[in-house]
């Protein structure tokens, strides 16, 4: 009997119950065998399309096919949310390097933008971000669909038509589609005209609260109309302002700036957003008197908040408007008087008619001190915050400091 020990040795067991034991003695290998037959090829991958002519407008973006096209996606971004290429304007995750910022110079470069030419289509910034231009339309239906001016104030929703050469729009009706439109009401002594809510009346607001002659910075314009709503003007020293808080809920080009977002979302939102204080629990009240609320990547945005010719102040000049009224403790020259409709507790000198909007937390989303406080943004950024003013119920200083861009305040518009 024979058997193979754990220590590779063998031991022998005969028949007259001896043993013996000895190691396994191993020869060389012997030759390979010879190679066995090819596989079966795989299926082939799914083909490719052709390679992109080109990425995007900035550095650190890479080409990603998704299977049917190319699509650009951008992997590095900048942490400067005035910059053009902010990691917080993407709707994924990105990675910040800062030698790759971008800044417009006035715009972003390449960036959509409105060439006033109904005849031209995806409109962008040049390469400079100083000049705007589009795509001339062809006569095979490029820009078709797309809007333009039929010339007749009577007609909403003027597009092109399939050949890109007649311009029409539908009549407007009984029900409020033209109210607060822009139109002409022949005078050329009022401002902001605008249709009234059976789209048959045009109606202009005359000149007041400004120098109507034009030698004021408000150029004799005494009302903007913008978003389907009037505002007044007012001049300040060398500056004119909106009279009112803004409360578009369209960029300048446009598209919406996103609302109505709960508490959740807003806290968590690296995007332009606006909200009407109180909104959450159903009560809207507030946008007549105080306005919108917006977080300061709707004020950084390119497309802009406020109507062309104006836009949000930067630090620099609110400090203009405050020390043209004689410092840092002028807010009852800012604040509406209590006798002003509506009405808070300053004097009102400069008819600046500051109001208490209170804000939007960036925390959780909650709404705060409406009728105690009002804050407003400026346009300008102070590392990862952003500078603002504040007025206090009760005090008369001008409050100036910075925080964070998540935050909704109050936003005003100055004439460029």
């Amino acid at each position: 009997d024979v058997d193979v020990n754990p220590d590779n040795t063998l031991t022998f067991t005969f028949s007259n119950g001896s043993t013996l034991s000895t190691p396994i003695l191993v020869g060389p290998a012997g030759p390979a065998g010879a190679s066995g037959p090819q596989g079966v090829a795989g299926p082939a991958g799914p083909s490719g399309g052709p390679l992109p002519t080109g990425l995007g407008p900035y550095p650190g973006e890479v080409a990603i096919w998704n299977g049917t096209a190319w699509e650009t996606r951008r992997l590095f971004g900048c942490s400067d949310p005035t910059s053009c290429n902010y990691v917080g304007n993407s709707s994924y995750q990105m990675l910040i390097d800062d030698a790759l910022c971008v800044y417009g110079s006035p715009n972003c470069p390449l960036s959509p933008c409105f060439d006033a030419n109904s005849l031209t289509y995806n409109d962008v910034w040049d390469s400079s971000g100083s000049y705007c231009s589009g795509t001339p339309c062809t006569e095979s239906g490029t820009c078709s669909g797309l809007l333009c001016d039929d010339g007749n104030a009577y007609t909403i929703g003027d597009v092109w038509d399939s050949a890109g050469t007649v311009c029409t729009g539908e009549s407007c009706s009984e029900n409020t589609q033209c109210e607060g439109l822009p139109c002409d009401d022949g005078d050329a002594l009022t401002f902001a005209d605008a249709w009234d809510a059976s789209g048959t009346v045009c109606t202009g607001i005359p000149c007041s609260g400004v120098d109507c002659s034009g030698a004021g910075p408000c150029a004799g314009v005494s009302h903007v109309l913008y978003d389907r709503k009037a505002y007044a003007l007012v001049e300040i020293g060398s500056q004119c302002w909106f009279k009112e808080n803004l409360a578009a809920d369209n960029y300048l080009n446009g598209d919406a700036i996103p609302g109505g977002l709960s508490d959740s979302q807003w806290a968590s939102t690296l995007q332009g957003a606006q909200a009407i204080w109180g909104e959450t629990w159903g009560d809207v009240s507030a946008l007549t008197t105080y306005g919108r609320l917006y977080n300061f990547y709707a004020v950084a945005d390119p497309r802009g908040l406020c109507p062309t010719g104006y836009h949000v102040p930067s630090d620099d000049e609110w400090s203009t408007l405050t020390n043209f009224l004689g410092g840092d403790y002028v807010a009852d020259a800012l604040k509406s008087s209590p006798t002003d409709v509506p009405a808070w507790d300053g004097t009102n000198s400069s008819g600046f008619s500051a109001l208490p909007g209170g804000y939007r937390n960036l925390d959780y989303g909650g709404f705060y001190y409406l009728g105690y406080v009002g804050y407003w943004w400026s346009s300008s950024p102070s590392g990862s915050n952003a500078w603002f003013r504040y007025l206090y119920s009760g005090y008369s200083n001008v409050g100036r400091y910075y925080d964070y861009v998540r935050l909704g305040f109050s936003v005003r518009c100055v004439r460029d």
